[in-house]
Parts: structure tokens; sequence; C-alpha cells
């Protein structure tokens, strides 16, 4: 259920997948005390930068399909990590 764990699990593997890149949670009681209190925007930022549009933003836990986005615009980005930094201890990023 976790898509980032799969992921680095498959590349060991080399196993073909799409690569995610995990970002957690700076105010979520599991994940505070690991993250800096200024967060991952900057990093987030520039990985878009790098990957590019369109991009997909998912919860690193599944499920089923709820709060998954395709963002295509920065804006659409920040949305998509305020919701669902709202709701989860972190996010998975893929082109």
């Amino acid at each position: 259920r976790e898509k980032a764990a799969t992921s680095s699990v498959l590349d060991m593997h080399s196993v073909p997948n799409i690569s995610h890149h995990v970002y957690l949670n700076p105010a979520h009681e599991m994940t505070c005390d690991y993250v800096p209190r200024k967060g991952s925007w900057t990093s987030i930022q520039k990985l878009v930068e790098e990957v590019n549009f369109p991009i997909v933003l998912k919860p690193l836990k599944g499920t089923g399909g709820l709060d998954v986005f395709k963002a295509t615009c920065e804006r659409e980005v920040e949305a998509a990590v305020q919701h669902i930094f709202a709701r989860e201890y972190g996010i998975a990023i893929s082109p």
C-alpha cells in the first residue's frame, strides 16, 4: 500500500516502474520530528522544475484513487499538496 516503498523495492530488483518522490508532512504528529519546520515546499518546487508538468500527487498510503491529483501548473501542485497534507502524513509525487 506504500507506493514509494514499492517503487524502491522494484528499483532494487531492476523492475521498470514509475519513480515516486516522497515528502513528509511537517505538521503531522507522526512525522513532525523528522521534517524541518520550514517544510518541503522548496524541494517540491525543485522536483517540479526537473520533471516538468504534468505530475501526479497522491498520499503515500493507498487510498483507492481518492486524493490523487494530476497537476499541470504550480498553482495546482500547491493546492494538491495542501489538500493531501491536511489529511495525510506524506505525499508521493511522480512524473
